[in-house]
């Protein structure tokens, strides 16, 4: 995805075909989708991604990433050798390409629901090369002082830019100042936004996709244009995984020609991670700015600062779990440890992995062997070969084996159930261990044998959310 001279958060384009709100049946997948068109004659061909929790989340991702990309091929064109244009022109791009997304209509779009409820939506546009001819002769006729609207265009500085080799040491001392006055704090931030203008940014490739637990097969190359010896921070957003999303962050600096190279973790989750590259200082100084301003200007300038100075790339994770037979075995225990009869866990754990889309297996053992597998502190797979039947080793390929016990229950005000869960996956196949999982699941109510079943349930579904992302 790339960050030009312009800011893709602020641009909003309104394709018609996209009204529509509801989630079609999922199609098979067109050839196209996760592809890069070859080049054509007659312009180039896009392909938009958008995801989000629901379908008018994805298509609004996916209007974005298209006019992004729109964009991106029209200051391709007008400026070849990514120099950097002025600011004016930058808005100017911006404006045309939002015209132009107005009246472009994708020739396909592929949109789906996934199993965990989110979405994800797929266009195909064609940028002809009769509209890029079009669109560069517009952006050549407009003399620089007709702007398009933009939320700070009148705070523009009349000081010329400082060299290219200042640009981020100026930003950031600008940034330092953090002016007080909101009057003073906009047109620092203008001067600012008016450098970033000038910066070309991009990662390549912009998506990657590979399987759970393989390594990424390429690094992620990242251009800042003329910026060598730039520090940029990194940071890798996994998907969320029952409300609860994990990060981690990293550096990165840029060699000859302002080009670093990034090689992503190995994924230990399913969906799309998100890679974001952003200058190391910042997330620190917008963030002492958003402390100290709750302008709605200034904060739409600090987005539209963010979106500027970064660059995203996305790993796109894929597994094959749900298709492989896998037994269900999570065992209640009451406060002693010692196993309970009910299995609403085992129960809630089940109904789970089926609404996800797995092929779960209902397990019933006898009472030997659930308090085997209950007294297993830390279980291998040679103690699922010790324990549980031959029949249902030779039926299964994976076994998904948890306890969910109370620790605490009180009584006081009410009824207060606290678990402590504890889930392990395993891969009879490999024999090894794929996953672990483990969390407290408090539960309240009136009725104490209603609010027990409630939390052994709850804690079953909850451990199949957080376990299934983990299986490749």
């Amino acid at each position: 995805m790339i960050r030009g001279t312009f800011s893709f958060g602020i641009i909003i384009a309104v394709f018609s075909i996209l009204a529509c709100a509801t989630v079609p049946e999922r199609r098979e997948t067109p050839h196209w989708v996760g592809t890069i068109p070859p080049a054509s004659d007659d312009g180039v061909k896009l392909v938009a991604y958008g995801s989000g929790v629901d379908q008018a989340e994805s298509n609004e991702a996916a209007r974005k990433d298209a006019v992004a990309q729109l964009a991106h091929t029209l200051l391709g064109r007008f400026d070849s050798e990514a120099r950097g244009v002025p600011d004016e022109t930058a808005l100017l791009i911006e404006q045309i390409s939002r015209d132009r997304g107005n009246s472009l209509v994708p020739e396909d779009r592929h949109e789906f629901m996934r199993p965990d409820g989110t979405t994800e939506t797929y266009l195909l546009v064609h940028y002809r090369q009769s509209l890029i001819e079009e669109d560069l002769i517009r952006l050549a006729a407009v003399p620089p002082r007709e702007r398009p609207s933009h939320a700070m265009e009148e705070m523009t500085p009349e000081e010329t830019p400082p060299p290219r080799d200042d640009i981020f040491p100026e930003m950031q001392r600008l940034l330092a100042t953090l002016p007080e006055d909101s009057r003073r704090a906009e047109e620092t931030l203008q001067q600012v936004l008016a450098r970033a203008s000038r910066v070309v940014f991009s990662s390549s490739p912009g998506e990657i996709q590979l399987s759970l637990g393989s390594d990424p097969p390429r690094p992620i190359t990242v251009r800042v244009a003329g910026e060598e010896g730039l520090q940029l921070a990194v940071l890798e957003l996994e998907p969320e995984i029952d409300g609860r999303r994990e990060d981690f962050r990293t550096s990165l600096r840029t060699g000859p020609d302002g080009i670093g190279q990034y090689r992503p973790r190995t994924p230990v989750v399913s969906g799309i991670t998100r890679i974001r590259f952003q200058p190391a200082w910042l997330e620190r100084e917008i963030g002492r700015w958003r402390e100290t301003h709750d302008s709605a200007r200034i904060r739409a300038g600090l987005d539209t600062l963010e979106d500027r100075l970064s660059t995203t790339a996305s790993l796109r994770v894929t597994s094959v779990a749900q298709g492989i037979p896998t037994a269900v075995i999570l065992i209640d225990r009451d406060i002693a440890g010692n196993p309970i009869g009910a299995r609403d866990a085992a129960r809630g754990a089940f109904q789970q992995f089926q609404d996800l889309g797995y092929r779960a297996v209902a397990v019933d053992l006898s009472t030997a062997a659930e308090t085997a597998l209950s007294r297993l502190e830390n279980p291998g797979v040679t103690d699922l070969y010790d324990i549980l039947p031959f029949d249902l080793l030779a039926s299964v390929e994976r076994v998904v084996l948890g306890t969910a016990g109370i620790a605490q229950f009180n009584e006081a005000e009410g009824v207060t159930v606290v678990l402590d869960v504890r889930v392990y996956a395993f891969d009879l196949r490999r024999d090894e261990r794929l996953a672990t999982a483990g969390f407290e699941e408090r539960v309240t109510g009136r009725d104490a044998r209603a609010t027990l079943r409630s939390a052994f349930n709850s804690a079953g579904r909850r451990a199949a959310r957080q376990i299934a992302p983990r299986l490749p």
